[in-house]
């Protein structure tokens, strides 16, 4: 009777028939019935709607929590059947302890079977991570998809949600965005590092149109509530910026990489402190108009003294040429 246990032992949970074989008066365990009356199944070629389940889940206490779809026996490799190409191999932690060759062995038999291959983990034990942590390695190298259950119910939760799932499309899981106004708004602005749902409620009561929001001065964008001075630089920074598709480096990295920004003070790392006398906003050329007129088209403040004397005083001449310090001098 010993050799008939061990046979079959491993995903029963310890719960199997033989059990109390040796217990004539221990409680009974009910064998759970499958929902689905039929013929056996063989060889697992297409499930329908209910769950083939491998004879060796006999007794296994999550079955009876395999409510909202029918499942019936079958000869399969896996332990659960929930698809053509999905199946679940189920693990008892406890069973695991005393049996770590176990769900080798079951690996090695399904081989490359199945294009979904679920490893269902029962945490039955408390000191579960060291144990975890080695099947999440099993699990990497055979291209299994780790999935941890804490009880029997949950467990059989699962095993339904799959099989109920099979055929839905991927949009039930897709993030749903709104056709609205508001809703594209507010996907747009929070993807702004910093932006939250609450300040582009707090940014439209206050401009009324994301027109308005990107034409702003940085001092009112700092009179509404949450906006500091790094939030305002980023929301700045987001509609200065040119489009880049697939760019993904910040501007510091591009300029460390060398290129060559386009446009009026794209390089000035707003962050700096400014020298006095230097702009604070940026010109506005217009296609028709002189860059000469505008006082050129870079800001000389972001290069370095070579390029020029710092500005002297207006009462004082500045002298034609900036004289040479001879070392008898000092």
């Amino acid at each position: 009777m010993a050799s008939a246990s061990s046979s079959r032992a491993g995903p029963s949970n310890g719960n199997n028939s033989n059990a109390g074989a040796g217990r004539p008066n221990g409680p009974r365990i009910v064998q759970p019935q499958p929902r689905a009356q039929g013929p056996r199944i063989s060889g697992g070629q297409g499930s329908g709607n209910t769950v083939l389940v491998n004879s060796c889940q006999k007794g296994n206490p999550i079955l009876q929590f395999v409510r909202n779809v029918g499942w019936e026996y079958g000869d399969i490799v896996p332990d659960y059947q929930v698809g053509v190409s999905s199946c679940i191999l189920f693990l008892s932690l406890r069973y695991h302890r005393l049996h770590p060759e176990y769900i080798h062995t079951r690996i090695q038999k399904l081989a490359q079977m199945y294009a979904l291959r679920i490893l269902l983990i029962m945490c039955d034990v408390n000191d579960h991570q060291a144990a975890i942590k080695e099947l999440t390695k099993v699990a990497v190298v055979n291209n299994l998809t780790i999935i941890v259950a804490w009880s029997a119910e949950e467990a059989g939760r699962y095993i339904e949600t799959y099989k109920i799932l099979e055929h839905k499309p991927v949009d039930v899981i897709k993030e749903r965005i709104s056709d609205d106004y508001m809703s594209q708004l507010t996907s747009v602005l929070t993807s702004i590092r910093g932006v939250n749902k609450t300040d582009v409620t707090t940014l439209l009561s206050n401009f009324g149109s994301l027109q308005r929001i990107a034409t702003a001065a940085p001092s009112n964008l700092m009179m509404c509530p949450g906006f500091g001075d790094v939030k305002v630089r980023r929301l700045k920074e987001a509609f200065s910026q040119p489009f880049r598709a697939g760019e993904t480096r910040t501007r510091a990295e591009r300029i460390s990489a060398g290129e060559n920004l386009v446009g009026l003070k794209e390089t000035i790392d707003p962050t700096e402190p400014r020298r006095e006398g230097s702009p604070d906003e940026m010109l506005e050329v217009g296609p028709g108009d002189d860059f000469d007129s505008h006082g050129g088209l870079f800001d000389m403040d972001f290069f370095d003294d070579d390029f020029g004397a710092e500005p002297e005083p207006a009462s004082q001449q500045p002298p034609p040429k900036r004289p040479r310090i001879q070392i008898g001098d000092i």
